[in-house]
């Protein structure tokens, strides 16, 4: 599910990089919610482990090809499950719209 990456100046040090794979289709089994708590929870272990690398905020956003205010909402974010609890939840527009008086 994830991108092998070696690193350019340590070759001995590899890393399992969660983030868009182009080589293979993402899988299209299970339902949507438990693809992005997997999705959730694997982008911050991989955020977590380059920061622990002294690596700067835009260069984990770089490797991992996601946005920068999503990474520093990872580095943030002490525990995956808070995380999860908002990507759960998600934004609708529909939710405001039907709350609206008639």
């Amino acid at each position: 599910m994830g991108t092998f990456v070696e690193h350019k100046r340590a070759p001995s040090l590899s890393l399992i990089i969660v983030g868009p794979n182009r080589t293979t289709p993402p899988p299209s089994t299970g339902p949507v919610e438990n693809r992005i708590v997997t999705r959730t929870i694997e982008r911050h272990a991989a955020a977590h482990e380059l920061l622990t690398q002294r690596r700067t905020l835009s260069n984990v956003s770089r490797i991992l090809e996601l946005d920068p205010k999503t990474v520093r909402r990872f580095a943030r974010a002490s525990d995956a499950h808070a995380l999860i609890s908002t990507a759960r939840k998600g934004r609708s527009i529909l939710r405001r719209v039907r709350a609206l008086p008639a």
